[in-house]
């Protein structure tokens, strides 16, 4: 039940930021009219090696307690997220258009984004309650989706 003491910290992908309203705007929006205070940590192109960085990075900076909402709407698994120069790239899903044929037939692995980003969701998620936060989980499409520039 949300109090006036309540935080919502929503993270995810271009399902949750977005230059039109998402999910994340709406139950923001939802709880400012309870006295409860809202923040979007998505971004657009953003995978889960992103979005999990940002919980914690957000964390760091909010302290989280039982008080809190983290909504989580996790991405797809095959997206190369990387921190360079001090800011995040997040182009969205691995493609010729940003990797070369040779990066993505050497380092583009279903079976490695499926361990990565496993490891990070069932992490996160047990921090998060072990934190006693109220933690919400989904995704908008399936983890694993059909990427023709991939090579499997």
């Amino acid at each position: 039940m949300l109090s006036k003491k309540s935080r919502i910290f929503t993270f995810g992908c271009s399902f949750t930021e977005f230059p039109w309203p998402t999910w994340a705007d709406i139950v923001i929006a939802h709880a400012e009219t309870e006295a409860a205070w809202g923040e979007n940590w998505g971004r657009v192109g953003a995978g889960n090696l992103f979005i999990a960085s940002r919980i914690w990075e957000c964390n760091a900076k909010n302290k989280f307690t039982t008080d809190d909402y983290v909504f989580v709407c996790w991405s797809a698994l095959n997206r190369e997220d990387r921190y360079v120069d001090g800011s995040w790239q997040t182009p969205g899903l691995v493609n010729e258009h940003i990797y070369t044929r040779e990066f993505i037939e050497k380092y583009a692995d279903t079976a490695f984004y499926a361990m990565r980003d496993s490891a990070l969701i069932k992490s996160t998620q047990l921090a998060l309650t072990q934190l006693g936060v109220t933690n919400i989980h989904f995704s908008m499409v399936g983890l694993i989706q059909d990427n023709p520039w991939l090579p499997f």
